[in-house]
């Protein structure tokens, strides 16, 4: 009868064990369950995140690229208005080289075509 006792007691501690090797894959499983959750989670979030920031840069993009083109509109005007302004003072015989003005609007030219250039250069759309 004690070797029939040590045989269940056996049998009992073999499933037993397994037992606990089952419960304890069932509870890996549930850990990695919830760690793969969390991390997807946190990956939406992110990606969120950025969908906004590009949605932003986007729109400031479109912002800031009109404005360029308002400027090389503006300065295009403003060659215009200087050759019909020299054309003027020509036939009035009047020398333009010293009207502060002229200089200033002319400079103001050069200085927004650079910046049109650095931008063409340097700012592209997201």
């Amino acid at each position: 009868m004690s070797t029939l006792k040590n045989v269940g007691n056996k049998l009992f501690k073999v499933e037993l064990e397994n037992h606990n090797v089952e419960l304890g894959s069932i509870k890996e499983l549930t850990f990695q369950l919830n760690q793969l959750k969390s991390w997807e989670s946190d990956m939406l979030k992110e990606a969120g995140k950025y969908m906004d920031i590009l949605t932003s840069l986007e729109k400031q993009y479109q912002v800031a690229n009109g404005k360029r083109n308002g400027a090389n509109s503006e300065a295009g005007n403003s060659l215009a208005v200087i050759e019909k302004f020299k054309n003027n003072a020509k036939e009035l015989g009047i020398d333009v080289s010293n009207i502060k003005e002229l200089i200033e609007l002319q400079n103001m030219i050069k200085k927004t075509f650079a910046n049109q250039k650095d931008f063409d250069a340097n700012i592209t759309k997201p």
